[in-house]
C-alpha cells in the first residue's frame, strides 16, 4: 500500500477568503441595486408629472374656453387628481387618493400652470420629497411637465 499524503482541504492562509470576497462583492451589488432604485424613483416622479400634464391636457379638450377661471380650475383639479392616484406625495400626506390630493393642491411649490394656447405645464419640487432618500447633489430640485392639447 502507498501512503498518500493527506491534502488539507483548507490551508491555514486561506481562513477567511471567502467571507472577505462575499464582503466586497454583496457591497458592490447593494450599491448597484440601491442606485438602480434610485434612479427608478426619479423616472417615475417624472413619468407621474408628465402624464398628469397630458391629462391636464385632455381636459382642456372637454371645455368650451380654457381662458375661464372655472374651467382653469377644472382643468388643474384634472392634474392633481392624476397625481393623487399615483405614490409620488410623501407618506404624511396621507393613506387616501383624496388625503393626497388636498396635500398636492395645498403645497405652494406643486405648480400648475394652464396656457391660453392649450399648454398645461406642471412643477413638482421634488428635492423637497424624494421618493428615495439621495445626496443633494444627485436629486432634481423639481420635476417638469408639459403637454399641450391640439385639434
Amino acid at each position: 500500500m502507498k501512503n498518500i499524503p493527506t491534502v488539507n482541504p483548507r490551508p491555514t492562509a486561506q481562513r477567511g477568503v471567502a467571507a472577505v470576497e462575499l464582503a466586497l462583492v454583496m457591497t458592490t451589488v447593494l450599491l448597484l441595486l440601491y442606485g438602480v432604485v434610485s434612479f427608478g424613483a426619479v423616472l417615475y416622479a417624472q413619468q407621474v408629472v408628465s402624464r398628469a400634464a397630458e391629462d391636464g391636457a385632455r381636459a382642456i379638450s372637454g371645455v368650451n374656453d380654457p381662458t375661464q377661471a372655472t374651467n382653469i380650475a377644472l382643468i388643474k383639479s384634472v392634474v392633481y387628481a392624476s397625481m393623487a392616484t399615483s405614490l409620488i406625495a410623501p407618506a404624511n400626506a396621507g393613506n387616501t387618493t383624496a388625503q393626497r390630493q388636498v396635500w398636492l393642491k395645498s403645497n405652494p411649490k406643486v405648480i400648475v400652470n394652464v396656457g391660453a394656447s392649450g399648454l398645461v405645464t406642471v412643477s413638482y419640487p421634488y428635492g423637497d420629497n424624494p421618493i428615495v432618500a439621495l445626496p443633494d447633489a444627485w436629486v432634481p430640485q423639481n420635476i417638469f411637465g408639459s403637454a399641450k392639447f391640439s385639434l
